[in-house]
């Protein structure tokens, strides 16, 4: 019964990084379109 365990663990870090991951993307896509310069876009700094 360890193995399985294991397993939950470690998808439930790997689903918890891929969800931090998605959020901060989104965020940066939605920075992005009022500018890709990061000097006029204080969001993408």
């Amino acid at each position: 019964m360890g193995a399985q365990w294991k397993v939950k663990h470690k998808e439930a870090a790997a689903n918890a990084k891929g969800r931090t991951f998605g959020k901060l993307s989104k965020e940066i896509m939605i920075a992005a379109r009022a500018g890709a310069d990061p000097d006029m876009n204080s969001r993408l700094r």
